[in-house]
């Protein structure tokens, strides 16, 4: 990090890399409220992908596993790539993270307090002062806000001039509440979203099998279920699992011209005008 700390003056405890005490969660009654406060608290059923997402995510090498076994190889740049590309010494924020930890010198950020998550905070209210972050990360987090505008905005308001952030985003995906799921973008949708970003780069991070075997094992889960939560379930990891050896050939097919009509996610690369 630079000399000049990024967090808000204000909420410094006076610690080099100490959490703001407005931000810091004690209990889960916390992580309620500020999931209530940010719009983004669901009583939706965590079922299907959002279970396993909501188990595993107690467990981050295994998380970051559960990645690969659903949505296959990544098709190009993931956000652990576009990280190691950075140099060190400047500030680099990853929204919503979860449990990861991209890199040692990355500050997570979440709306819960995951063990590597080093503020806990609401996306569209970051704690930050103006122009003081050099790269921000916000891997499949908009889908999840209830306005993902604001969270652009919050993300330019932060960002320094030439600044760099990676957004990634779901097209084809089943719904998958983390804690809810509100949106879908094509490659134009995207783009518009971050217009005010001047563009590096926009392709598909997950490919069309990703999105399609993915579906298909919510619809095999479906097929088998008779209506029972535990009959679903053993439906969707066994559709996951006979689909798994399908999932590599994304690594050819993202270069089909038409392989934008059906990729599981999208990402962007901008810089700040």
């Amino acid at each position: 990090m630079n000399d000049e700390k990024p967090l808000k003056k204000d909420s410094m405890l006076g610690a080099e890399n100490a959490v703001p005490e407005a931000y810091k969660l004690y209990d889960e009654g916390d992580a309620e409220a500020l999931q209530q406060r940010s719009g983004s608290f669901s009583t939706v059923s965590q079922d299907g992908m959002a279970g396993v997402k909501a188990l595993f995510k107690k467990y981050p090498r295994f998380y970051r596993a559960l990645t690969y076994i659903f949505a296959g190889p990544p098709a190009n740049t993931t956000a652990s790539k576009f990280v190691q590309k950075l140099p060190r010494g400047i500030a680099i924020i990853d929204i919503g993270s979860g449990p990861r930890k991209l890199r040692d010198d990355v500050t997570c950020i979440d709306i819960h307090k995951f063990d590597n998550v080093d503020i806990v905070a609401d996306a569209a209210q970051l704690p930050f002062e103006d122009e003081s972050i050099d790269a921000a990360i916000c891997d499949n987090v908009l889908e999840h806000v209830r306005d993902p505008k604001k969270v652009v905005a919050e993300i330019l308001r932060v960002l320094k001039k030439g600044g760099l952030v990676y957004v990634a985003v779901p097209f084809v995906i089943p719904y998958h509440s983390s804690p809810d799921d509100f949106y879908r973008w094509s490659e134009p949708g995207l783009r518009e979203l971050l217009k005010d970003f001047d563009e590096q780069e926009l392709k598909i991070q997950f490919g069309p099998s990703a999105a399609m075997t993915m579906v298909f094992a919510e619809w095999f889960g479906l097929l088998v279920s008779f209506n029972t939560t535990f009959l679903y379930k053993v439906g969707l990891y066994v559709g996951t699992i006979l689909t798994t050896p399908l999932k590599p050939f994304d690594l050819l097919l993202v270069h089909y011209k038409r392989a934008n009509i059906l990729p599981l996610t999208f990402y962007f690369i901008g810089k700040k005008k």
